[in-house]
């Protein structure tokens, strides 16, 4: 399938970008509803974000505890674990965590019908990339080691756009876009062995499979040591709700 330049919406104030890519500090994001809260007028229909439990499935995670990194914030894992990335040195379980639907329409246009490709009340889900350090040694990896970029066969960008309007209810579920708990004091660059970090995004549901790339890049004194990474590789899955 063809892929096309992103073309916002006149006057929305979306940001799309060619990938995720995390970043060390969250960026501004668009208030939406709490959950089980509504907004209600005379002229528009009912605009609601509810979380529904996943579908049960035998990829359930039996033992999802897991102890935070020093710096992070607390570890949601609750969902459905839809795959698992694996090496020597860590693990990165993907789980949906909870499905719901978007606020109001968002400010990104399909190319063909210029109508918005996610307008209030589409179906989204949340992504969340829970990481763990499996050796016995601390890695030099923290929050901004980690990519974590989202394409899907039924979207006609490259990059999976992320969900604005709905992100405050992504957070209220625990799953963060950046887990950085500011006021830890610890090294943000480090994970210790056997701790784990996430990193969420709320992006569109769809039925069409869904290639989602993980890549993990040591810290150095120099930066990034990009040449070297921990774990680099793209997994391609449906997510059945």
């Amino acid at each position: 399938m063809k892929k096309h330049t992103l073309r916002p919406i006149a006057l929305a104030a979306a940001s799309v970008g060619l990938a995720l890519t995390l970043a060390a500090c969250a960026p501004a994001q668009n208030a939406a509803p709490e959950k089980n809260e509504t907004t209600k007028s005379e002229d528009t229909k009912q605009n609601k974000v509810e979380a529904e439990p996943p579908a049960p499935s035998e990829a359930e995670n039996p033992d999802s505890a897991v102890t935070p990194a020093g710096w992070s914030k607390p570890i949601n894992t609750d969902g459905e674990l839809i795959t698992t990335y694996e090496n020597e040195s860590v693990r990165v379980d993907l789980y949906a965590t909870a499905f719901g639907e978007a606020p109001e329409d968002e400010g990104v246009e399909d190319p063909d019908t210029g109508e918005s490709l996610v307008p209030a009340g589409s179906p989204v889900v949340v992504l969340n990339a829970v990481i763990t350090n499996i050796t016995d040694e601390t890695l030099p990896i923290g929050e901004s080691s980690h990519r974590f970029s989202i394409d899907n066969e039924g979207w006609p960008f490259m990059g999976l756009h992320e969900v604005e309007s709905a992100v405050d209810w992504r957070d209220s579920l625990g799953a963060f876009y950046s887990s950085i708990d500011w006021n830890s004091g610890s090294d943000i660059s480090e994970l210790e062995a056997g701790h784990s970090f996430s990193n969420a995004r709320v992006v569109p549901y769809l039925e069409t499979p869904y290639e989602v790339e993980i890549t993990l890049t040591p810290e150095t004194d120099d930066g990034l040591d990009h040449d070297n990474p921990v774990l680099e590789e793209s997994q391609t899955f449906t997510i059945s709700r």
